[in-house]
């Protein structure tokens, strides 16, 4: 369904779907003729996503640009600040690390169950476990984390 902008003065006071009624203006939503809907404020609503890559830029807001025949709002791309692109270098680094410690931990996991050093004890987790199961669960697990990668 196509969206729509009121405009009064200048200004945009509503965005959306047309409403079936507007001040003394019935019907509304009826109405398929653009310059008709022009005529009572009515202008199509049009979205502008410039391509951007958000490793150096962000979204910030819109711009919106009020024409004779639309509304038309387009997406601010703001560059990362030097500062801003080396603490995202620092978080991507954090992440990665995270990711390397999370597959050697499971790893260690893995050779231990293999290696079945396990305590073999009441109340431990492992407590009863056949080494496969131990193993599965740990497959299991390992999946998990690279589904995520």
């Amino acid at each position: 369904m196509k969206n729509y902008c009121h405009v009064t003065n200048g200004t945009v006071d509503y965005v959306g779907a047309l409403p079936q009624s507007y001040e003394s203006v019935s019907g509304l939503n009826m109405i398929t003729d653009d310059a008709e809907l022009a005529s009572h404020g009515w202008l199509p609503h049009v979205e502008v996503h410039p391509t951007y890559n958000n490793k150096t830029h962000r979204l910030e807001n819109y711009d919106i640009d009020i024409q004779v025949d639309k509304v038309v709002y387009t997406d601010i791309v703001i560059p990362f600040t030097d500062a801003e692109m080396v603490k995202n270098s620092i978080n991507d680094t954090m992440t990665m690390i995270y990711g390397l410690e999370k597959q050697t931990q499971n790893r260690r996991l893995i050779r231990d169950a293999i290696l079945g050093i396990v305590k073999d004890k009441p109340g431990h987790p492992d407590h009863g476990k056949t080494g496969q199961q131990r193993l599965q669960e740990l497959e299991d697990l390992l999946q998990v984390e690279r589904d995520k990668l």
